[in-house]
């Protein structure tokens, strides 16, 4: 199976990261997904789509296999968040193709998300950072960039609608090393929820998961 990489967080969490050079039909046979995902599978119109459904899948079908339980596919509850069908397994998919990833936890929440870095950051920053955090950036893409994968993945640990990224997600201040720490903060209804997330800087993209 063309897994681009694995990560052993912990005993009880893995993550599987997949690089898409395959073809839509080779990724189809090594999934072989059931007839009800098939369907929904095919209603896509974009092709990148469908590789990335594909891939994000397999990466979960690996991580399964690695801990002994069968893939069954997933199904998602009514705020979209994903989990193994036939498992109370906890998990989460990323994308940004062509790269695809998925983290799986035997019972804790997880969250990740990967992001190739691109300019446009600059634009949506005051979007979805505080002013602490514009500030602690510095209109520096790699650390925007960085920013969003750790708010996303504590979206995605979260797994219920209405979060303000601005405002329920606060990071705390880090760095760019190729492997850094980011403390993550949700807070709702003045409750906190801390959160340690390993943030990976490469080449190619930024990896940000809870751990």
């Amino acid at each position: 199976m063309p897994v681009n990489r694995t990560i052993k967080v912990s005993e009880d969490r893995h993550v599987c990261i997949w690089h898409v050079d395959e073809s839509f039909d080779e990724l189809l046979e090594l999934l072989s997904p059931n007839p009800e995902d098939l369907e929904l599978l095919t209603s896509f119109r974009n092709s990148k789509k469908q590789l990335e459904w594909l891939a994000g899948r397999l990466t979960l079908k690996h991580l399964c296999q690695a801990m002994g339980i069968e893939y069954n596919g997933i199904i998602k509850d009514e705020h979209g968040k994903p989990s193994l069908r036939g498992h109370n397994f906890e998990i989460s998919l990323t994308h940004s193709f062509p790269y695809v990833a998925s983290i799986i936890d035997v019972k804790l929440p997880v969250g990740i998300d990967l992001e190739q870095p691109r300019e446009k950051i600059l634009r949506i920053a005051h979007k979805f950072l505080s002013t602490k955090e514009l500030d602690f950036c510095k209109n520096d893409i790699i650390l925007l960039n960085a920013a969003w994968c750790a708010k996303e993945a504590l979206y995605k640990i979260y797994g219920k609608k209405g979060l303000i990224f601005n405002e329920h997600i606060a990071l705390e201040p880090y760095d760019t090393d190729h492997d850094s720490l980011i403390t993550g903060n949700i807070i709702v209804n003045d409750i906190k929820e801390s959160y340690n997330l390993r943030c990976e800087v490469g080449d190619k993209y930024i990896l940000a998961y809870n751990i």
